[in-house]
């Protein structure tokens, strides 16, 4: 009985019954599909409403959020300028300039102590064998960026600077080489940095223990002093770093030798590249030969970040230099010395931003050693 029974349920066809309770089964799963389906979908397009408005939600707030941020920026700007001007009127003095009081107000601030100043004056001492001998080889040269601020707001180095900035005709720093090279108490060195993309050149003491040192920046003479040409030397700029940046020739500058010092196979490589987009600033007639000039403008192969504005000058915002005091010593400088600097830095007589967040070029772990400030004391005699 029970074998007849397995071979009808396997081996006969299902009954008429059978197959339409089969059928229905089936019918009513491809209905409850069919109902599942529309529910999630229903779903669905409630999540994305209930998301949108999320969004919307999260944007309004942030908008909110901004306008408060906004108006706080603007309140506090206000209420800084508000103190600002109460400092100013509190120290200005009958028959004195606001510009007279700010400036006898920078150079009343106590200078740097400590490690600090003892670098400072070994940078001072530096400076005065620079000037004596750029003055001896009758090589111009000019205080430039924090040091000329320095002069200017200070009368020296701005309390909290740790470093010196000066500019010089690309000419007159190959003829400074020469000078150097003659002369062991100096060295001047060439470093490419690829991370600034830059030709980095820098004067010091031919004394490894002593940090001190000159930034030494590229000024080219330009046919004018419009920022379009600047622009323009930017433009060119900006095609050479993305050469350097993808040549198979620099790829080892790239990944191994970020800092090139200048003698190498390579730094010759990276050397020849600066030259020939260089030697294209003058095919595009952008720099020109001393004779045709109208204007300074700042080399391609100095370092340049967005913020720095058009480093381009008329040949009479640098020329003839002038004297100004720095830590004593009467050093060279621009002509319209207070043009520079608003070109760079704004209004330079408002309360700087920088006393706490000023770049450190020497660190104080580094002039804590006891090597370190014997070497520069040894320069300060």
């Amino acid at each position: 009985m029970k074998l007849f029974e397995y071979l009808k349920g396997r081996l006969l066809p299902p009954s008429s019954r059978s197959f339409h309770e089969l059928f229905s089964e089936v019918i009513g799963l491809r209905h409850d599909i069919c109902e599942l389906s529309r529910q999630l979908e229903s779903l669905r397009a409630d999540l994305q409403h209930d998301s949108a408005n999320a969004i919307r939600s999260v944007q309004a707030c942030s908008s909110a959020i901004g306008e408060m941020d906004s108006r706080l920026a603007i309140v506090a700007d206000a209420h800084d300028t508000h103190m600002k001007l109460m400092l100013w009127s509190l120290i200005t003095r009958e028959g004195e300039t606001s510009d007279d009081a700010k400036r006898r107000f920078f150079r009343s601030l106590p200078k740097a102590d400590g490690d600090l100043r003892l670098l400072q004056r070994g940078c001072v001492a530096l400076l005065s064998d620079f000037d004596k001998l750029c003055k001896n080889a009758g090589l111009p040269y000019c205080m430039m960026f924090g040091t000329l601020l320095g002069a200017v707001r200070h009368q020296g180095f701005v309390p909290w600077d740790d470093d010196l900035d000066v500019c010089m005709v690309r000419d007159d720093i190959a003829t400074l080489m020469d000078v150097v090279s003659q002369d062991e108490r100096y060295l001047i060195t060439v470093v490419f940095d690829w991370y600034a993309h830059c030709r980095q050149i820098r004067f010091r003491y031919n004394d490894e223990s002593n940090p001190c040192f000159i930034d030494l920046f590229i000024l080219d003479y330009a046919q004018d002093e419009a920022s379009e040409s600047f622009s323009s030397m930017l433009a060119v700029r900006r095609a050479m770093i993305q050469e350097m940046d993808s040549s198979p020739d620099l790829s080892e500058w790239r990944e191994s030798y970020p800092y090139l010092e200048l003698g190498s196979e390579l730094a010759v490589k990276v050397d020849e590249v600066f030259r020939r987009y260089e030697a294209h600033l003058h095919s595009e007639c952008i720099c020109v030969s001393r004779d045709h000039a109208r204007g300074l403008i700042w080399g391609i192969d100095n370092c340049y970040w967005e913020g720095d504005g058009s480093l381009i000058y008329g040949l009479s915002e640098l020329l003839p230099l002038e004297q100004l005091e720095f830590e004593g010593i009467a050093l060279s400088a621009p002509s319209d010395a207070s043009g520079v600097l608003r070109r760079s830095y704004g209004d330079y007589l408002a309360l700087p931003e920088d006393i706490h967040s000023h770049y450190e070029h020497v660190s104080k772990t580094k002039l804590a050693s006891e090597a370190v400030k014997n070497s520069i004391r040894k320069h300060l005699q």
